[in-house]
């Protein structure tokens, strides 16, 4: 994804993140594993401003895009109650450390 990256910095971009959460901002720099470094930061849902600069690991990006409106104002605001929820995107497995014990006696014996 990173090169592609190069035509969206310093512009308004979309994010939504593997717990679900969307997000507008403007693209200021990156790496070479999708780390983001975006500033002026909203919540794209309630428009609810977050913060002036945030560092986004690349493990918590589902998807960035170009965002084709210059003016944040020019969105139209998103009931909440009509949005699906996204199921999060995390690989979370319950119990994990016991398979992990069951894993190191079969390879101890």
């Amino acid at each position: 994804m990173s090169p592609i990256l190069k035509e969206y910095l310093n512009k308004r971009v979309v994010i939504i993140r593997t717990d679900g959460q969307c997000l507008i901002a403007s693209l200021n720099g990156f790496d070479k594993n999708t780390n983001l470094f975006i500033s002026n930061v909203c919540n794209r849902i309630n428009k609810e401003f977050v913060c002036k600069a945030q560092i986004l690991r690349g493990s918590e990006i589902a998807l960035i895009g170009l965002l084709d409106i210059e003016d944040d104002d020019g969105l139209t605001s998103i009931d909440e109650a009509k949005i699906p929820m996204i199921k999060d995107t995390k690989n979370i497995i319950e119990n994990e450390h016991i398979i992990w014990e069951k894993v190191y006696e079969s390879k101890t014996k």
